[in-house]
């Protein structure tokens, strides 16, 4: 018995030592290099690209790793450049015994001089879109996929000195994302379905042309578990000056997400990033910043707090707003916007937001207020209505304080009271301006209004003018042959449109024109705007204290008539008048 039990051990361990002989022998003698011309038909048959590998391939069993050198992706046919993505190096390095625990432990993953070059040609084609030819999809391992891998880990992800290249000739813009750093740790417990971004951090420099920006971007900590529906993130972000930091903690994330998020972006100058994005405005603020804080659900409530947006003399202050989406209501309260040292206070209620969306609102501002109350209908057209209006305002105040000239008049108390109240209702074809009541200094100006065809602007209207006395209006420095031309008229922006309209007045005084009634219709035609006057009523009582017979009355009014129309045609040469 001792002797077959002695002969059966000697014979596995002896089979063992072969065995153990011979993958010793397979490790020592195998050479990946061998297969790169496989390697490079599979990849072709995949993906319609060559890839070439011009280094060595080192394979290691025992430990495991890989380790490859100067391999790139080429184009698809028809672009500059050859190739599509460059890899220098390579390294991955993975223990072997978690393996058998179905578990993914790497000590490192690294890749240097990486160089991603994305491209698009002026007829669209860009060379990062089919990237994989077969649209089939992959046949289910035998290897049951649900717990094949249960966890993993690397310990240490590295990019260096990598490059990324946008080279876009559809939109004729290009940019250099050079000396491109990343480096983070990963774990990820698949079971748990838990994962973790530890001490991500990138930097890099983007170039356009001459002009260079620093990008760096940190995030301390990214957690997503699903099994306890959290997630929560950290970040800093900064492009040249521009710093932007960001936080974010939701629950009960596949149910009911309830979150908590801050936002701040440090003030700083925004002329340098806009030229390096490719945005050009025509005054640029020398100051921007940027802070706001949220909290809520999508079920219920949401808050927007400590909301705070400045660009040089503006900042734009709310303390708090009211969101919700299950009642589709929308609430703010002081909403505060100071400029030139003044503050423009809001307050804001909306209702039906998805449905049939109605919007309440009341601003102040230096001794006025402006309230609205507007609905929105989608159907048959989107239409707008409401009512609006405005109570006092001080045109000089409001000029001064916006730094805005006004011209000089001859009555110094002019242009300090307008109010106005309508009545509108807008759609994409026109808009009407129903029950317009104005208030100018002592004059009232009454009717309706329309605008059609938003792009080639037809105005029409019916106003009815009470009591307007145009000498009040003058400039005193004028001479006497300027002064009987009237008001400055703007004749610029009345031949741009298509006018169609009449105006009624009534107690008008021009220099020595005193009408009692008269109505003028406005029609434009070949660039000029022609004056009809279709109606006239002399204020016979200002020439003569009393009426008087029909003939003297005649003269007067033709009299009258003359000297109206000629001080209207002074107005403007693109003036017609009949």
């Amino acid at each position: 018995m001792k002797y077959w039990l002695k002969f059966v051990l000697g014979t596995l361990a002896s089979l063992l030592v072969i065995m153990i002989t011979a993958i010793i022998m397979v490790i020592a003698t195998f050479n990946p290099n061998h297969y790169k011309a496989e390697i490079s038909q599979w990849v072709r048959a995949q993906t319609g690209r060559n890839l070439n590998m011009d280094g060595e391939i080192q394979l290691s069993l025992l430990p495991l790793s890989l380790e490859l050198e100067k391999v790139s992706l080429h184009n698809p046919d028809g672009f500059k450049t050859p190739e599509f993505v460059y890899i220098n190096h390579l390294k991955l390095f993975i223990h072997w015994f978690p393996l058998f625990e179905q578990k993914i432990e790497a000590e490192i993953l690294q890749l240097d001089g990486i160089r991603l070059i994305l491209s698009r040609q002026a007829d669209g084609k860009a060379n990062w879109k089919n990237l994989l030819i077969s649209s089939k999809k992959q046949e289910t391992s035998s290897l049951p996929q649900s717990n094949f891998v249960k966890s993993l880990h690397i310990k240490q992800i590295d990019f260096k000195n990598s490059q990324i290249v946008w080279d876009d000739k559809l939109t004729k813009t290009h940019y250099n994302v050079n000396n491109l750093n990343f480096s983070t740790q990963v774990q990820a417990d698949l079971e748990k379905q838990a994962f973790q971004l530890l001490e991500m951090k990138l930097t890099s420099e983007i170039e356009k042309g001459q002009d260079k920006q620093l990008l760096s971007v940190t995030i301390p900590q990214l957690q997503l578990d699903s099994s306890q529906q959290q997630l929560h993130w950290e970040s800093e972000l900064q492009l040249g000056e521009a710093k932007l930091q960001t936080q974010l903690q939701v629950t009960n994330l596949l149910s009911n997400p309830t979150y908590q998020a801050k936002l701040q972006l440090a003030e700083f100058n925004p002329t340098a990033l806009f030229a390096l994005l490719n945005l050009s405005y025509s005054r640029l603020p020398k100051t921007l910043a940027f802070g706001i804080e949220m909290q809520g659900s999508l079920t219920g409530n949401n808050f927007i707090k400590n909301l705070v947006t400045k660009a040089d003399d503006y900042q734009l202050q709310l303390t708090e707003a009211k969101i919700n989406l299950s009642e589709q209501s929308l609430e703010t309260d002081n909403l505060k916007l100071q400029v030139f040292g003044h503050e423009i206070i809001t307050q804001l209620k909306a209702t039906e937001l998805l449905s049939h969306p109605k919007l309440t609102t009341q601003t102040k501002a230096m001794g006025t207020t402006l309230t609205s109350n507007l609905s929105l209908e989608r159907q048959p057209n989107l239409l707008i209505h409401g009512t609006l209006k405005l109570d006092k305002l001080d045109i000089r105040a409001l000029a001064t304080t916006l730094k805005l000239p006004l011209p000089e008049t001859t009555d110094k108390k002019v242009l300090s009271h307008l109010a106005l109240e309508t009545q509108l209702e807008i759609n994409a074809a026109q808009a009407d301006l129903h029950n317009v009541n104005v208030a100018f200094d002592e004059s009232v100006l009454k009717g309706e209004v329309r605008v059609q065809n938003f792009q080639q602007p037809a105005l029409s209207f019916h106003l009815n003018l009470d009591n307007i006395d145009v000498d009040r209006y003058l400039s005193p420095k004028i001479s006497d042959k300027e002064k009987n031309s009237g008001m400055p008229v703007p004749m610029d922006l009345l031949k741009k449109l298509n006018v169609n309209g009449t105006l009624s007045i009534t107690n008008f005084k021009l220099a020595k024109a005193r009408i009692k009634e008269m109505s003028l219709k406005f029609i434009t035609k070949d660039g000029k705007v022609k004056v009809s006057l279709l109606n006239l009523l002399p204020d016979f009582k200002a020439f003569f204290g009393k009426p008087k017979s029909s003939n003297v009355a005649q003269v007067v009014k033709g009299n009258e008539k003359r000297v109206l129309t000629e001080k209207i045609k002074t107005l403007s040469p693109l003036l017609e008048v009949e």
